[in-house]
């Protein structure tokens, strides 16, 4: 079965930015996941537990974020409009509010 982890963290999901090339080179690693293929995560955002779908997966090498790991997700969220739609944003690996594991 799945679902939400169950717990709340204290904060929300912190989105890792695009990176540029002042952050040093070389650019991120990209492991891209071709449709049918994509596992999901769990982002705590705008108060809740989303369930996002994984377009990728990037191993920064540069001299700023040497060494983290961003998932390029899409998810379903509520524009500033109030409309739900869905979007595409990465997030880094390695906190508590990006959760990987199946809770039963």
């Amino acid at each position: 079965m799945y679902g939400e982890p169950p717990y709340t963290p204290d904060a929300e999901a912190e989105e890792a930015p695009p990176w540029r090339e002042d952050f040093g080179l070389p650019g991120p690693d990209v492991l891209v996941y071709p449709p049918g293929q994509q596992p999901t995560l769990w982002v705590y955002t705008q108060g809740g537990w989303k369930r996002a779908h994984v377009h990728a997966r990037q191993t920064y090498r540069d001299r700023t974020y040497a060494g983290r790991v961003a998932y390029q997700v899409e998810l379903q969220l509520t524009g500033e409009d109030g409309i739900i739609g869905t979007y595409a944003r990465s997030y880094w690996w390695g906190q508590p509010a990006v959760a990987a594991q199946v809770w039963a």
